[in-house]
């Protein structure tokens, strides 16, 4: 499951220190192009700041004080236990929150029973788990799998 989420979610994961400066300038650029907010750039340790003490919403106020946590969050936790809290409070679903209730709802199994397809599926649902997730399999869920997939 780790591997999934990483592939999908952070591949630089293990080499930044919470925020991914690369990611986040290539989302503005894209987001300008398109005269609309489209991506976030956000890193695993910002969205698991942004999960546990944020609002969803997409203010600059907001952003920064996910930025400030995210350096404090990384400062004092392995990336072992971000990653955990991670899977631990991310929507994998409408009201479905963590990777052991996703599992759960989706087939039926303990988060420890997953196997890869099935962990590729989870990692898969996580840009917009409440459309695109293992029940929905709609085309974007689908491609998506099949690009995580690729590194397995």
């Amino acid at each position: 499951m780790i591997r999934a989420l990483i592939v999908a979610e952070d591949s630089r994961f293990y080499s930044h220190s919470g925020i991914d400066m690369d990611a986040l300038q290539s989302a503005m650029e894209y987001n300008l192009s398109e005269k609309r907010f489209v991506y976030g750039g956000s890193t695993i340790s910002q969205q698991t700041v942004k999960n546990i003490f944020l609002s969803a919403s997409r203010n600059p106020l907001r952003k920064w004080h996910e930025l400030v946590l995210t350096v404090g969050m990384e400062r004092n936790l392995t990336k072992k236990r971000i990653l955990e809290l991670y899977l631990n409070v991310a929507e994998f679903g409408r009201g479905i929150y963590g990777v052991d209730a996703a599992a759960r709802h989706y087939w039926g199994i303990p988060a420890s029973k997953l196997t890869t397809k099935q962990a590729i599926q989870l990692a898969a649902t996580l840009s917009a788990p409440v459309n695109h997730n293992p029940v929905t399999k709609t085309g974007y869920f689908n491609k998506r799998v099949a690009s995580i997939s690729r590194y397995f």
